[in-house]
């Protein structure tokens, strides 16, 4: 399918118009559309309307040009030239295709989260890699909350320190536990959850080897957050084991998904990716939606 447009010559009604339309063959729709009037045309603009894996109709150029400014005088012909008319194609290509890259990458994602979710909530890891019985909607609080500080992250509100392995073993003692119970716990409740004005002594100090260090990066520049999301519930004690949070890729047997399947530490997930609420953004980066991980448990 192409998306074309042609002028009428002589015809004075239309002086300085174009019509704009999408057909297949674009000469014999043009030939239709004439019918017996038999009028002389001039066809000044035909080009494919394949972007990436979907065709841009005509209503999508239309809907485009308007949006631009440029005057529909009726039906599809418009004030407007040849250039214009590719410069609407060539932004709505580009739109698809980033439409179609985003939408891939974000599938990807989510499909990294629900396995990491179905991981770290099935039965036959209970007792391996945590201090107790994993709760469901224990690890769908760690994932939202995780998401959410990510994108905050992005926007410089919370210090890249605290998901850099490197610098975790750096400040951190030896225990299977640490990362949830020294720094997450601390993150969650005692700086996000907590008024900064509030803020004071941090939990399981015993945890760190640089308690002052760990401090100042859990309460520096991170804002207080009081829309519920970061409140403790009962449960919240249960601490993950470091692996699901740092364990490099891994395949495990996922018995609600019926297969073996990657799974990774979410930290190792989510650091891969950039997020944005902004849909202008370009393809590389992840809009935070939990109603699209929902979908996908």
């Amino acid at each position: 399918m192409d998306i074309y447009a042609y002028i009428l010559p002589n015809d004075a009604t239309k002086t300085g118009l174009i019509k704009v339309g999408h057909a297949g063959d674009s000469d014999k729709r043009i030939e239709e559309q004439i019918g017996a009037t038999r009028q002389l045309y001039e066809k000044v603009f035909d080009q494919s309307a394949l972007a990436g894996k979907r065709n841009i109709s005509d209503h999508d150029v239309h809907r485009h040009l308007v949006e631009r400014g440029f005057e529909r005088i009726e039906g599809e012909w418009f004030r407007c030239t040849p250039n214009d008319v590719q410069n609407a194609l060539d932004f709505l290509k580009q739109k698809y295709i980033n439409e179609d890259k985003r939408n891939e990458l974000s599938e990807k994602f989510y499909e990294e989260l629900r396995n990491w979710y179905f991981w770290a909530t099935e039965e036959q890891y209970q007792g391996i890699l945590c201090d107790r019985d994993p709760d469901p909607d224990h690890a769908l609080r760690t994932i939202v909350r995780l998401l959410l500080v990510f994108f905050l992250k992005e926007k410089g509100l919370v210090p890249a320190e605290i998901f850099d392995e490197r610098r975790i073993n750096e400040n951190l003692k030896t225990d299977e536990h640490r990362y949830y119970k020294a720094i997450l716990r601390n993150l969650f409740f005692y700086s996000l959850n907590t008024p900064t004005n509030n803020r004071g002594d941090l939990e399981n100090r015993h945890l760190m080897s640089h308690y002052n260090k760990i401090k100042e990066q859990l309460h520096r520049k991170i804002p207080f957050l009081n829309g519920g999301l970061f409140n403790e519930h009962p449960g919240d004690d249960f601490a993950l084991n470091d692996d699901y949070f740092f364990s490099d890729i891994r395949t495990r047997s996922i018995q609600a998904l019926g297969n073996r399947l990657p799974v990774m530490g979410i930290v190792k997930i989510l650091s891969q990716y950039k997020y944005t609420l902004d849909e202008a953004d370009d393809t590389e980066y992840i809009d935070p939606d939990l109603n699209t991980f929902k979908k996908n448990l």
